[in-house]
């Protein structure tokens, strides 16, 4: 009876090592959050490049894909990889997220606005930059 409610014990405290390791906010998240603090419908995409890089590869604009984000809500930007390990082993160098206005799009068409640059902001995220904000992006329209 003894080796059964040891067995028992182990088990339990596998289970609750197993749920705090994946419940907490640790390496195993590989999700970055967004918030949009505006009360406008955004239309963003992202891409990961080097430093060195400038302007978005406007050569297959077609193919870019944009996500539509609800006014004063919350999302996730997802990745087939983990986000936090292609920062750490620099596959990655930056983040770079480009918000666009609908009537733009609508006016001009996916590939006028990103060779034009007529998108609203850009803005930059290295490794240090999303650690630092905890994972976490916040767009007030500023």
């Amino acid at each position: 009876m003894k080796t059964n409610n040891n067995y028992i014990i182990k088990f339990l405290l596998a289970v609750c090592f197993g749920y705090l390791l994946f419940t907490s906010s640790c390496f195993f998240d590989s999700n970055i959050h967004f918030v949009n603090n505006t009360n406008d419908t955004l239309c963003y995409f992202w891409r990961t490049i080097t430093q060195n890089d400038s302007f978005p590869n406007t050569n297959d604009c077609e193919k870019i894909i944009f996500f539509d984000f609800n006014p004063n809500s919350n999302g996730i930007i997802h990745n087939t990889a983990n986000w936090r390990v292609e920062f750490s082993s620099h596959r990655i160098d930056l983040l770079r997220l480009y918000f666009l206005n609908h009537d733009s799009i609508r006016k001009y068409g996916e590939c006028k606005v990103m060779k034009r640059q007529l998108y609203i902001k850009r803005l930059d995220f290295t490794y240090d930059d999303l650690k630092r904000i905890d994972w976490t992006i916040v767009y007030d329209g500023k």
